[in-house]
C-alpha cells in the first residue's frame, strides 16, 4: 500500500483500539480516558483534517449518534451475535489465538478483524500521517502498509511484551516528560522521536460550586477515583486512613470506583473483598464505596472533599483524576510517579509522596492538609489555576506543533 501526499490540508488518522471485553469508541460514550483525551484534541482542532477511526458495539450507535460532535469520525462495528460468540467461545480456544498471533502479527482475533477494516478505510482516506493509540500490539501490523516516515504512537502508559515493537514506529508522542523518559528506557538507544503533548480536561466536565464552609467542617472528606486494583495502591489508601481516623475520629473516605470503573454490580474481585475487608475494620461508615459515577458528574463529588488522593504504585502517564481534582479546588495527595510529579507542583497543588507503599508517609501527607484549613485552601486554589493550563485548546497547539516537526523530517 502507497499513500499519495495531500494537495490540500494535512491529512491525519487516528486509531483507537480495541479491548476484548469492552469496546470504547470515540466520541466516548463510556468513561475512556484515552478516548476522552482524543476526543478533546480532535474537536479543539480547527483547520486540520483529523480522521478518528475506532472501534464500537452496535448497541452503542444510536448513544454515538446523540453525542455532540464536529469531527470526523469512522466507526468500525461488531454485532452484538458476533461479539457474543467471540467472548464466550473464541477468545478461549488457544490454538487460534496462537495463530493469529504467529501469522498476523496480532494479539487476537478481534484485532485481526478490526485491523482489516482500519486497512481498507487507510486506503480510502489516503493518510499523510497515521497514529496508533495506546495499543502497541498494532505496531508490527500496520508497520507493513504505511510507508516510512508516516506511523506514529501515542504512549500512555506502562508498556509489557509488546514494547520490543516500539522501535518500529517514527515518532512516539507522550503526555508527561517522566513518560518521555520511560520511552527512552524502553528503545534502549534505538533512535526514535519523542514528541510532549499533555492531556487536556475540557468544559464538559462540570464543576459546581463548592460548599461555602469547605474545609473548615468538622467532617474530613478524603476522596479516591479510579480503579480498584493492586496497581492504583487503594489497599495501601485505606490502610493510611486508618491512622488517619485516628488522629480525626470525625474523617470519612470515599472511594469511587471499581474494578474495571465501568460496571456498577457484579461480583467483587479478591482485590476489591481485600479493600473492603480493611475498611471493615473501622467503624460501619467511616469509609463508604461509592461505585461508578459517571466522570461528567464527578466534579460535584470532589468540590465535597477536602482531600483527593492517587497513591498509584505504577507509573501514571498523566492521572487525568489529579486534573479533575484540581479544577474543583481539591488540594491533591499522590504518588511521587511519571505525570502525577509533573502536574502536581509539591507543596503548591498538593503533596507527593515518594513511596506510597509507605503507609506512615501516605498518612502525614494526608493529615498535614486535612489539619490546616488555610493550607487546603491555598493548595485547592492554587490546583485550580494550574488546571488551566490543561485546555484542550493547549494541547491541539501543541499537536500541531508536533505534526510541522514531523512533516519538516519527512519533507527534508
Amino acid at each position: 500500500m502507497t499513500y499519495k501526499r495531500s494537495q490540500s490540508n494535512l491529512c491525519i488518522v487516528i486509531i483507537m483500539g480495541t479491548n476484548e471485553l469492552k469496546l470504547h469508541p470515540v466520541p466516548p460514550v463510556a468513561d475512556s480516558a484515552p478516548a476522552w483525551n482524543i476526543y478533546r484534541l480532535v474537536e479543539a482542532a480547527e483547520g486540520l483534517d483529523i480522521h478518528v477511526i475506532s472501534p464500537c458495539e452496535e448497541r452503542q450507535l444510536s448513544a454515538l449518534k446523540e453525542f455532540p460532535a464536529k469531527g470526523q469520525y469512522h466507526h468500525i462495528v461488531f454485532s452484538q451475535s458476533w461479539l457474543w460468540v467471540y467472548r464466550t467461545i473464541l477468545r478461549h480456544i488457544l490454538p487460534l489465538r496462537l495463530a493469529v498471533r504467529r501469522l498476523a502479527k496480532l494479539p487476537d482475533l478481534m484485532s485481526w478483524w478490526y485491523l482489516r477494516r482500519v486497512a481498507q478505510l487507510l486506503e480510502e482516506l489516503q493518510p499523510d500521517l497515521v497514529f496508533i493509540n495506546d495499543r502497541p500490539q498494532y505496531i508490527r501490523y500496520l508497520r507493513r502498509i504505511v510507508p516510512p516516515g508516516r506511523l506514529l504512537f501515542f504512549m500512555r502508559g506502562e508498556m509489557g511484551e509488546s514494547r520490543r515493537y516500539l522501535h518500529l514506529v517514527d515518532g512516539i508522542v507522550v503526555n508527561s516528560h517522566g513518560m518521555a523518559k520511560y520511552a527512552q528506557e524502553l528503545l534502549q538507544g534505538k533512535h526514535v522521536p519523542i514528541y510532549w503533548m499533555p492531556n487536556s480536561l475540557g468544559d464538559e466536565f462540570i464543576v459546581p460550586p463548592p460548599p461555602p464552609d469547605r474545609f473548615r467542617r468538622r467532617e474530613k472528606r478524603v476522596l479516591y477515583a479510579g480503579r480498584i486494583i493492586p496497581v492504583k495502591g487503594v489497599l495501601e489508601l485505606v490502610k493510611a486512613f486508618t491512622i488517619v481516623h485516628r488522629e480525626l475520629p470525625d474523617s470519612r473516605l470515599y472511594i469511587y470506583g471499581a474494578a474495571d470503573n465501568f460496571h456498577k454490580d457484579g461480583p467483587l474481585t479478591p482485590y476489591e473483598q481485600e479493600v473492603r475487608k480493611q475498611a471493615a475494620a473501622l467503624p460501619k461508615g467511616v469509609v463508604q464505596f461509592l461505585g461508578y459515577v459517571p466522570n461528567r458528574e464527578m466534579g460535584a463529588h470532589y468540590v465535597q472533599a477536602d482531600v483527593a488522593v492517587f497513591p498509584s504504585i505504577w507509573k501514571e502517564s498523566f492521572g487525568m483524576v489529579a486534573l479533575e481534582a484540581m479544577r474543583c479546588g481539591t488540594p491533591v495527595v499522590a504518588s511521587r510517579r511519571p505525570g502525577f510529579e509533573e502536574l502536581v507542583v509539591h507543596g503548591e497543588t498538593g503533596l507527593l509522596v515518594d513511596d506510597p507503599t509507605d503507609i506512615s508517609a501516605l498518612a502525614e501527607a494526608i493529615l498535614k492538609i486535612l489539619r490546616d484549613p488555610n493550607l487546603a485552601r491555598r493548595m485547592g486554589e492554587a490546583g485550580y489555576q494550574r488546571s488551566l493550563q490543561f485546555l484542550p485548546h493547549v494541547a491541539c497547539n501543541r499537536f500541531k506543533a508536533i505534526l510541522r516537526e514531523v512533516i519538516t523530517t519527512l519533507e527534508g
